[in-house]
């Protein structure tokens, strides 16, 4: 697989050419592209963002548009113009159009005025674009690195968000927050035995990137899901076979994405049948009702376990009798409103980083987590629970030591090879309440 680096430079290079040879037709060449992070530039709503850019483009200068040509890259889309305006003028109207709504600041419209010379808004006496996040002066950021990568993802998921209300109306801002859960249980760091952004924990098939391109693979699916449930008539029971049907789908995605590797599998089950009946309950996303009818549409799931011991779930039911996130949903997410509890009570005393560390202790404490028992056994839980617990007596987070006990930690699961994949889900389950709760 290309680096994606290599792949963003060789998409630059394809743009390149493509804007040369036009500058040769005659008129004002105009380059639009989309403001994305390195990792999502290819997402699948890249192309109608695009569009969308495209079309207030013609509408501002209609029989104006000598040409227009939208082209596949090495990595993401990218769409080309040929106006009949001068440089200066078609330049002034982009700056408008840039700034036109909260999610047209993903616009990133580029005017030539030659072979060389591409205009900027200094031309027009225009001060630069500010930044997403501070509204300081974009590049000034970008250069000093002002703003780590999850304050950018946040800002960058927000537009997102007011963009996809057009095409998700009433959903769009939930599964906004979904992603974002999933993106910082990862960027969450130091985990024990968990991959971040600094390391692997104990997989050697995985990384942070790896996590990043499936979160970017299962997107659209976690829309579908709430979609799915938003459009459903019916009653739940029939709703919970097709929510099921859609997370193999995701699976699928996500498998492809990162060379058959399971990096999203449990979440996708847990943020599926979530995402599902908030759509079906939409406008009532109360988080009370949302888990009393996650319960009945899942009643049954339970008499599924220790039939065909096909998947670890059911594998480890057979050998301990640990229900794992089946069980979690159908007894109403019990570790995860105990740990939406710690996270409530210590997110306003620590960084956002340290009190999802915090929380995550609490889960590993109190989860029979089934991707440790599936990979080694009851005691090496027990073992793993006894240790965390000895972190949280200590203060946790909050010890001046916290984070140095959790890179032990992590060492020392690299060395038995565990990790509290089961935890991690829960983890972004977590937050994922608390913006339920905080942000209706």
């Amino acid at each position: 697989m290309k680096i994606l680096q290599d792949r963003i430079l060789d998409s630059k290079e394809q743009l390149s050419v493509i804007q040369k040879e036009l500058l040769h037709r005659g008129g004002t060449v105009v380059s639009v592209t989309i403001n994305a992070p390195s990792y999502f530039k290819d997402a699948f709503y890249i192309e109608y963002l695009l569009e969308d850019a495209c079309n207030h483009i013609k509408e501002v200068f209609k029989e104006e548009v000598l040409y227009i040509r939208t082209v596949e890259l090495e990595f993401g889309y990218a769409s080309l113009f040929v106006i009949n305006n001068d440089p200066y003028s078609v330049k002034e109207k982009m700056i408008v159009i840039e700034e036109s709504s909260n999610y047209s600041r993903l616009y990133d419209i580029d005017v030539f005025e030659n072979e060389v010379t591409l205009m900027s808004r200094r031309d027009l006496g225009l001060p630069p674009r500010v930044c997403w996040i501070c509204d300081e002066v974009a590049h000034e950021c970008v250069r000093s690195r002002k703003h780590d990568f999850a304050e950018v993802f946040i800002a960058y998921q927000r537009m997102i968000d007011s963009f996809m209300e057009k095409r998700y109306p009433k959903i769009a801002r939930v599964v906004g927050y979904a992603i974002e859960s999933i993106f910082l249980e990862v960027y969450t760091t130091p985990k024990p035995g968990l991959v971040d952004r600094l390391d692997n924990g104990s997989h050697d098939d995985m990384d942070f990137d790896s996590f990043m391109r499936s979160l970017n693979a299962i997107s659209l699916y976690l829309y579908e899901f709430a979609e799915l449930g938003y459009l459903h008539k019916e009653d739940l029971d029939t709703l919970f076979p097709q929510l099921r049907e859609l997370g193999k789908t995701a699976e699928k995605a996500m498998y492809e994405a990162t060379d058959g590797v399971n990096t999203h599998k449990g979440i996708i089950f847990l943020m599926g049948v979530t995402l599902g009946v908030i759509g079906y309950l939409c406008p009532n996303m109360e988080l009370d009702e949302v888990i009393k009818n996650i319960q009945y549409m899942t009643r049954n799931i339970l008499n599924e376990l220790g039939d065909s011991g096909d998947t670890h779930g059911e594998r480890v039911y057979k050998s301990y009798q640990v229900t794992g996130i089946r069980g979690e949903v159908v007894e109403g997410f019990p570790n995860v409103l105990n740990a939406l509890e710690v996270f409530t009570r210590v997110r306003d005393e620590l960084s956002l980083n340290d009190a999802l560390l915090h929380t995550l202790l609490i889960l590993i404490s109190t989860t029979e987590d089934t991707t440790i028992l599936h990979r080694r056994d009851y005691e090496t839980l027990e073992y793993v629970q006894q240790k965390v617990r000895a972190i949280i007596i200590n203060g946790g987070l909050f010890a001046i030591d916290g984070k140095e006990s959790l890179v032990e930690l992590n060492n020392n699961l690299k060395e038995i090879h565990v990790s509290p994949g089961g935890s991690a889900d829960l983890l972004a389950m977590t937050y994922f309440f608390s913006k339920l709760l905080n942000n209706k």
